[in-house]
Parts: structure tokens; C-alpha cells; sequence
């Protein structure tokens, strides 16, 4: 059940919408060239996902056993390559190699394989190319770093081999699509204000305007409402002997007698 007071904001907001619905034509039109904009001005991004397997030492594997039958155990070192993979020191040495791209080393969770998840994320499709090739090329060198300066020698080592590498970037455009929306909500909202303001300000000068225009029409007459009663008689039976008058209304509601001679008077 809806609040009475909210009923009445609502029908408010209603009413100023349709009494301004040019304003409301030009602010969703302006609200949708700003979403648009924003969605060209952010652009798609392009991903790409490579997958390296980590493999067991070659002094593991006499003869010629055959290394993925012993893979068990190597988990957990994916986990420390993800984190060096992705050292602030190390992403600067690539960024100077020309890398332009966000990248994402983890894990892959959904693979008992010691594998390590590689994602690059570009603003062009040629950027996300470079940015995977940089990462290949970088990670065994990263691997191998990382256990030389732990003391392992290089036939106990753990090395790399590339499993999948991404040819074709894929388009994602949820962040477009996060901004555009974002872009059209305040572009709304921002019209839904500006038109309810600015309906305020000009009814309440539409109504001072009608307020100082003085009301038009016939003025009543101070007789219309105070009327004199007069008595039925007329004027030559009030005035004096040889005096005839005449009747007159003053603007003080009084009545007086204007007399004029009609004769001489008597001689004593």
C-alpha cells in the first residue's frame, strides 16, 4: 500500500512532466546521446586466455618415463609462480618491452593439472596479441628465476610448456555496457530534476504574474450598496412657498436641496 505522501510526489512529478513534456523530449534525447558517447568514448575490451602447464624436473623422470604420469604434487607451486609472474618489478621490465595490456596469472581451478591460468586484457586486439606473447615469453624465465634463487639446480628444476595460446581476442563489452547504463541513469535523473526545478520556478512567477493584474469588470455603485430610501412625495411639496427644488444625491450619501426662486420674496 502505498504512503499518501508518495502518492501526491508522484502525481507531482506527473503532472510537471506533462505540463514540460518538450523539456522531457529534449532531456531523454540528450540522456541517450550521453550513454552512447560514453560507450564509444570507453570501447569493448579484448581478451585473451593462454594455459601453461608447469612440468616435473627432468631428474624425475629417468629414461623415458613420461612426465605427465607424475604431475601430482607441482599445485601448489603454480601458486607461488602466479604471484611472481605478476611482481611489480617484473611488470615494469615488461611494460618497457612494450606491454600495454592488464594481465592475470592464477590457477586453473577447474583442471587437477598443475596449470597456470594466463589472461590479458587490451583496448585493441593487436595490444592483446603483444601483451600474451610478452607473458609466454617472460613466464619460463620467471620459473627459472624463481628457483635459482632458491638454490635448485637446473636439472631439478620445474619447467613450462605452453598448452593453449589464444589467437583470436575475444570482444567483451561488459564494461561498456556498466558505463553506458551509468551514463543514461545520471543523464535521467539529472532531467527529472531539472524539469521538476524549473516547472516550480515558472508557475510561481505565472502565478505572481496573474496576481498583480488588477481584476477587471463594472465597479458597483455607492448607491447600489447604500441605497436611500426617499419618501413618495415630490419635490414642490418639501421646498418652501415659492421655492422649487431639486433633488440631489451628494458623494457623501446626504441629501441636499437645491433651491432656486421662483419670485421675489414677500415685501414685509
Amino acid at each position: 500500500m502505498k504512503k499518501p505522501g508518495a502518492t501526491v510526489f508522484l502525481s507531482e512529478i506527473w503532472s510537471s512532466m506533462r505540463r514540460r513534456w518538450y523539456l522531457l523530449i529534449l532531456g531523454v534525447l540528450a540522456s541517450l546521446g550521453l550513454a552512447v558517447g560514453t560507450g564509444i568514448a570507453v570501447g569493448p575490451k579484448y581478451t585473451l586466455v593462454s594455459e601453461v602447464l608447469l612440468m616435473p624436473p627432468a631428474s624425475s623422470t629417468p629414461g623415458r618415463s613420461n612426465p605427465y604420469l607424475i604431475l601430482d604434487g607441482l599445485s601448489p607451486a603454480v601458486d607461488v609462480v602466479s604471484l611472481a609472474a605478476v611482481d611489480p618489478a617484473m611488470l615494469e621490465k615488461m611494460r618497457a618491452e612494450g606491454l600495454d595490456a592488464e594481465v592475470l596469472v592464477e590457477r586453473d581451478i577447474l583442471s587437477p593439472a598443475p596449470l597456470a591460468k594466463v589472461t590479458v586484457t587490451a583496448t585493441t586486439p593487436s595490444k592483446a596479441l603483444t601483451a600474451q606473447d610478452i607473458m609466454l615469453k617472460q613466464l619460463p624465465g620467471t620459473v627459472a628465476q624463481l628457483q635459482s634463487s632458491a638454490g635448485i639446480v637446473a636439472s631439478q628444476q620445474i619447467t613450462t610448456s605452453v598448452i593453449v595460446a589464444g589467437s583470436k581476442p575475444a570482444t567483451v563489452r561488459k564494461g561498456q555496457v556498466r558505463y553506458a547504463l551509468a551514463a543514461l541513469i545520471v543523464g535521467g535523473a539529472t532531467t527529472f530534476m531539472l524539469i521538476g526545478g524549473l516547472d516550480v520556478v515558472l508557475t510561481r512567477r505565472r502565478q505572481r504574474r496573474l496576481d498583480s493584474v488588477p481584476a477587471s469588470g463594472p465597479v458597483p455603485s455607492l448607491l447600489e450598496d447604500h441605497p436611500i430610501d426617499t419618501p413618495p412625495t415630490s419635490a414642490s411639496e418639501t421646498a418652501p412657498k415659492g421655492v422649487t427644488g431639486q433633488g440631489r444625491v451628494s458623494p457623501q450619501g446626504g441629501r441636499k436641496i437645491a433651491a432656486s426662486a421662483r419670485g421675489s420674496a414677500p415685501r414685509p
